[in-house]
């Protein structure tokens, strides 16, 4: 690996590039507010959220579908997958040597981006560490029995990524090319509640398409499905016709919802202690991120039905509202 051109600007813009098709093309929220920043803010985020994605698509859209003896069989493999594309992160972040097998798990171009991006950062391995972890999870189908269980899985699913955004907008880019951590404390410390808020959000936002989808995608723990007369498998396929129907759903949406409220207090209290550090530009895309999972929680808070209907016009209206701000500032001021 050592020999690729990680020097070369051209070689690493194209990477980029490829980097922020991928981002693109998942439409996130993420996406959305990334987009604005500066080239060197950009670079950080395209090439890591390009690293998180790949792995996290293999395993919710490709090892997660298969039937149950094709998951059992090739359960194995999937392991070593998840740790051939750990050792490739470790070494872009690193600059040690990667094996031949890792490039079957992270493109070149990938890699060529992570490393010109992240070389030269004090940031660790540890975020990447963790989604591994709740990768792994997920492949052994490892059941959510309590909240805490919900919350350990959440470190890897949602703080690790969250983590690198919160670190790569108060980045400091210092004289010599590297950047150091701006944040006011540790990123994960940073990012821990405002993640895990946003997730449940998430999760109550497509919880009908996840369930439809495969009931696997359901990452809810007993705790709350329980009291609620459902089980993960009992919201898939007719039975979550029926449920819905019966209101446990509706019951199911409240209770995650009220699970939520100290998360987003907390989480709001994070944000107001780390938009001082950010520079005008970095605030926005901080401020309109939270505030299109507070406008969603107001909204299912309001009428759970605003998220369980089939019709998704509402959600994505409110969704596009909310993101307005970025989707209307100036255009970045450069190109990668």
């Amino acid at each position: 690996m050592k020999d690729l051109p990680w020097q070369d600007s051209a070689r690493l813009k194209a990477a980029l590039r490829v980097c922020t098709g991928i981002a693109e093309a998942s439409g996130s929220n993420l996406w959305f507010v990334g987009r604005t920043l500066s080239s060197r803010r950009r670079a950080l985020f395209v090439s890591s959220y390009a690293s998180m994605r790949v792995i996290d698509d293999f395993v919710d859209d490709e090892f997660l579908m298969q039937s149950d003896e094709e998951r059992r069989r090739k359960r194995p493999d999937a392991h070593a997958h998840i740790q051939a594309w750990l050792d490739a992160i470790d070494g872009n972040l690193s600059g040690g040597e990667i094996s031949v097998h890792a490039f079957s798990v992270l493109s070149d171009d990938i890699q060529v981006a992570l490393s010109g991006s992240f070389s030269r950062s004090d940031l660790t391995l540890q975020p990447w560490e963790a989604l591994a972890q709740a990768m792994r999870r997920d492949i052994d189908e490892k059941p959510f029995v309590t909240w805490d269980d919900f919350h350990s899985y959440c470190e890897g699913a949602t703080v690790a990524p969250a983590a690198i955004f919160l670190y790569l907008l108060a980045a400091r880019f210092e004289t010599d090319g590297s950047c150091t951590n701006g944040l006011p404390d540790a990123p994960q410390e940073c990012a821990r509640d405002i993640a895990i808020f946003c997730y449940l959000v998430h999760i109550m936002r497509d919880l009908t398409k996840d369930a439809e989808t495969n009931a696997l995608l359901v990452t809810l723990p007993n705790d709350v499905l329980e009291p609620c007369g459902l089980t993960r498998d009992g919201l898939s396929g007719g039975a979550l016709d029926t449920a819905l129907r019966d209101g446990r759903v509706h019951q199911l949406i409240a209770a995650i919802s009220e699970h939520t409220d100290p998360f987003r207090k907390r989480a709001e209290d994070w944000r107001d202690h780390i938009m001082p550090v950010l520079g005008v530009r970095e605030g926005l895309a901080f401020k309109t991120l939270m505030g299109v999972y507070c406008a969603l929680h107001d909204r299912i808070m309001a009428d759970p039905e605003f998220v369980l209907a089939r019709d998704r016009s509402k959600v994505e209206a409110v969704r596009a509202e909310a993101l307005s701000p970025v989707v209307n500032s100036e255009a970045v001021d450069d190109d990668l």
